[in-house]
Protein backbone atom coordinates (compact mmCIF):
# COMPACT_ATOMS: atom_id res chain seq x y z
CA UNK A 1 0.00 0.00 0.00
CA UNK A 2 0.96 3.57 -0.99
CA UNK A 3 1.81 6.13 1.67
CA UNK A 4 -0.65 7.99 -0.01
CA UNK A 5 -4.18 6.99 -1.84
CA UNK A 6 -3.02 8.01 -5.60
CA UNK A 7 -6.12 9.06 -7.88
CA UNK A 8 -6.97 10.17 -11.19
CA UNK A 9 -9.99 11.66 -12.30
CA UNK A 10 -11.92 11.41 -15.75
CA UNK A 11 -13.53 14.37 -16.21
CA UNK A 12 -12.78 18.08 -14.74
CA UNK A 13 -16.39 19.69 -14.30
CA UNK A 14 -17.98 20.40 -11.14
CA UNK A 15 -17.26 17.47 -9.71
CA UNK A 16 -14.06 17.27 -10.40
CA UNK A 17 -13.61 21.23 -8.76
CA UNK A 18 -15.31 20.18 -5.44
CA UNK A 19 -13.07 17.10 -5.16
CA UNK A 20 -9.85 19.16 -5.80
CA UNK A 21 -11.13 22.21 -3.48
CA UNK A 22 -11.93 19.20 -0.68
CA UNK A 23 -8.43 18.00 -0.87
CA UNK A 24 -6.64 20.86 -1.17
CA UNK A 25 -7.88 23.52 0.35
CA UNK A 26 -8.15 22.16 4.00
CA UNK A 27 -12.07 21.89 4.32
CA UNK A 28 -12.72 20.41 7.39
CA UNK A 29 -14.16 17.00 6.50
CA UNK A 30 -17.67 15.30 8.51
CA UNK A 31 -14.95 12.32 9.86
CA UNK A 32 -10.90 13.05 10.36
CA UNK A 33 -10.01 9.80 9.45
CA UNK A 34 -11.82 6.80 7.62
CA UNK A 35 -9.95 3.77 7.08
CA UNK A 36 -6.70 5.44 9.01
CA UNK A 37 -6.85 7.30 6.32
CA UNK A 38 -7.06 11.64 6.26
CA UNK A 39 -7.89 13.82 3.42
CA UNK A 40 -4.18 15.26 3.42
CA UNK A 41 -3.78 11.42 2.39
CA UNK A 42 -4.78 11.52 -1.04
CA UNK A 43 -2.91 12.59 -3.94
CA UNK A 44 -4.53 13.50 -7.27
CA UNK A 45 -1.69 12.27 -9.68
CA UNK A 46 -4.02 12.74 -12.86
CA UNK A 47 -6.84 13.84 -14.58
CA UNK A 48 -8.32 13.27 -18.17
CA UNK A 49 -10.73 15.51 -20.16
CA UNK A 50 -11.88 16.61 -24.07
CA UNK A 51 -12.71 20.02 -23.27
CA UNK A 52 -9.97 21.65 -25.40
CA UNK A 53 -9.90 24.78 -22.69
CA UNK A 54 -9.04 22.53 -20.35
CA UNK A 55 -6.51 20.00 -21.57
CA UNK A 56 -2.90 21.08 -21.78
CA UNK A 57 -3.25 23.08 -18.55
CA UNK A 58 -2.43 22.55 -14.91
CA UNK A 59 -5.17 21.79 -12.23
CA UNK A 60 -3.83 25.21 -10.35
CA UNK A 61 -4.68 26.45 -13.46
CA UNK A 62 -7.64 25.70 -14.07
CA UNK A 63 -9.33 25.77 -10.29
CA UNK A 64 -6.75 28.08 -8.19
CA UNK A 65 -6.01 25.05 -6.10
CA UNK A 66 -4.54 21.76 -6.04
CA UNK A 67 -0.91 19.97 -7.96
CA UNK A 68 0.37 21.05 -11.03
CA UNK A 69 -1.31 18.16 -12.27
CA UNK A 70 -1.61 18.97 -16.15
CA UNK A 71 -4.99 17.51 -17.85
CA UNK A 72 -4.52 14.73 -20.45
CA UNK A 73 -6.89 13.74 -23.14
CA UNK A 74 -8.80 11.42 -23.06
CA UNK A 75 -10.89 8.86 -25.00
CA UNK A 76 -14.60 10.12 -26.30
CA UNK A 77 -17.00 8.07 -28.17
CA UNK A 78 -18.75 10.93 -30.29
CA UNK A 79 -21.72 8.72 -30.54
CA UNK A 80 -22.60 9.11 -26.60
CA UNK A 81 -22.25 12.61 -26.78
CA UNK A 82 -25.77 14.80 -26.74
CA UNK A 83 -26.67 17.73 -28.45
CA UNK A 84 -25.82 19.58 -26.01
CA UNK A 85 -22.60 18.83 -25.48
CA UNK A 86 -21.64 18.49 -28.72
CA UNK A 87 -22.61 22.20 -29.41
CA UNK A 88 -21.25 24.37 -26.55
CA UNK A 89 -17.84 22.29 -26.32
CA UNK A 90 -14.73 21.59 -28.65
CA UNK A 91 -13.32 18.15 -28.15
CA UNK A 92 -9.81 17.15 -28.03
CA UNK A 93 -9.31 12.86 -27.62
CA UNK A 94 -6.57 10.77 -27.47
CA UNK A 95 -6.61 6.92 -28.80
CA UNK A 96 -7.38 4.11 -26.60
CA UNK A 97 -3.78 2.75 -26.87
CA UNK A 98 -2.43 6.02 -25.36
CA UNK A 99 -5.45 6.23 -23.11
CA UNK A 100 -4.40 2.99 -21.31
CA UNK A 101 -0.58 3.31 -21.40
CA UNK A 102 -1.27 7.05 -19.49
CA UNK A 103 -3.33 5.36 -16.76
CA UNK A 104 -0.73 2.46 -16.10
CA UNK A 105 1.99 4.77 -15.83
CA UNK A 106 0.00 6.68 -13.15
CA UNK A 107 0.15 3.77 -10.89
CA UNK A 108 -3.14 5.58 -9.30
CA UNK A 109 -4.48 3.26 -6.72
CA UNK A 110 -8.23 4.55 -7.54
CA UNK A 111 -9.56 5.57 -10.58
CA UNK A 112 -12.44 8.02 -10.22
CA UNK A 113 -14.81 8.51 -13.78
CA UNK A 114 -16.76 11.78 -13.20
CA UNK A 115 -17.88 12.41 -16.31
CA UNK A 116 -21.73 13.06 -17.64
CA UNK A 117 -24.31 10.24 -17.22
CA UNK A 118 -25.03 8.22 -20.51
CA UNK A 119 -21.76 7.76 -21.89
CA UNK A 120 -21.89 3.83 -21.26
CA UNK A 121 -19.71 2.36 -23.60
CA UNK A 122 -16.17 4.68 -22.94
CA UNK A 123 -17.35 4.79 -19.30
CA UNK A 124 -17.05 0.13 -19.41
CA UNK A 125 -13.85 0.79 -21.57
CA UNK A 126 -12.92 3.13 -18.37
CA UNK A 127 -13.30 0.26 -16.02
CA UNK A 128 -11.35 -2.08 -17.76
CA UNK A 129 -8.38 0.27 -18.31
CA UNK A 130 -8.21 1.02 -14.66
CA UNK A 131 -8.84 -3.41 -13.98
CA UNK A 132 -6.18 -4.00 -16.23
CA UNK A 133 -3.98 -1.14 -14.90
CA UNK A 134 -4.10 -2.78 -11.21
CA UNK A 135 -6.39 0.60 -10.50
CA UNK A 136 -9.17 0.47 -8.09
CA UNK A 137 -12.61 1.98 -10.21
CA UNK A 138 -15.64 4.18 -9.52
CA UNK A 139 -17.90 5.00 -11.81
CA UNK A 140 -20.03 8.31 -10.01
CA UNK A 141 -21.60 9.63 -13.01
Amino acid sequence: MHSKIKVALIGTGNVAEHVIKGIYENVKPWHESVGGFKVNDIEVVGLFDVNKKKVGKSVREIYNTGPEVTIEPSVIYPEEIGREMSASLEFVKTDEFTFKNKIKNLDADQVINIINSGQQKVSEFFAKTSAESGSSFVNAT
